[in-house]
């Protein structure tokens, strides 16, 4: 029996591909980010795009599994030193930017965030260095993954395989690959194998991050 919340989201995803007119598709894809920090040593986290199956998109929504590694990482780091976490609101301090509707009415259109507290730039470095050691003691694994269900304007598919994208052409290479996994052509063990993103890959990773950027691994992650 099919069940009717997940067709009507499907089909609410149907429609919206049928009346969205503007987007532009490059290679079959929707493009969001540039490529012109990359090299071809560049180690890569993330990715997303947006292509079509059928009469329907389909979002992608990549992780490398170094990026679902780091995550692993950083929960470990943060209990470890949860009791360390100043008790402050980190935005707190963060104050609404105004457009102007009219006369009388306006709306708020963003927010403008002051410094860090010296409170928790301690935190914040003392999780760094916290990272670094759990990253050296913890052995984590992490496989190929994915996930797939309907929202209101797309099949959404959350792909965690080792691909690395580093321009338009590879995230293309990447929509291909995620393509067959929508369509049930292919697998994720046809695709990968048995792939396993351990302690030792992501230790070689910190050190050719590090060397390439003077900023810290978090901001690497996180730009």
């Amino acid at each position: 029996m099919k069940n009717r919340a997940n067709e009507a989201m499907k089909q609410r995803a149907k429609l919206y591909h049928r009346n969205k007119r503007g987007d532009v598709f490059t290679g079959g894809i929707i493009v969001r980010h540039l490529y012109d920090d990359m090299t071809p040593e560049s180690p890569t986290f993330w990715d997303d795009a947006v292509f079509i199956v059928n009469d329907y998109r389909v979002a992608l929504w990549w992780v490398h599994p170094r990026h679902q590694y780091h995550d692993l990482v950083e929960a470990e780091a943060r209990r470890r030193i949860s009791h360390l976490r100043p008790e402050s609101d980190l935005f707190a301090d963060m104050t609404p930017n105004y457009k102007k509707l009219g006369r009388s009415r306006k709306k708020v259109v963003s927010w403008t965030h002051q410094p860090t507290t010296d409170e928790y730039r301690r935190y914040f470095d003392l999780l760094s260095d916290m990272e670094r050691q759990v990253g050296q003691e913890v052995a984590f694994e992490v496989r190929p993954s994915m996930k797939i269900a309907w929202c209101s304007w797309c099949k959404g598919l959350n792909l965690c395989v080792p691909f690395e994208v580093r321009s338009e052409a590879d995230l293309i290479a990447l929509s291909h690959i995620a393509r067959r996994l929508v369509r049930r052509e292919s697998t994720l063990a046809e695709e990968f194998g048995n792939c396993v993103y351990r302690q030792g890959d992501w230790l070689a990773d910190c050190k050719t991050i590090e060397a390439q950027n003077p900023r810290s691994l978090r901001a690497h992650v996180l730009a």
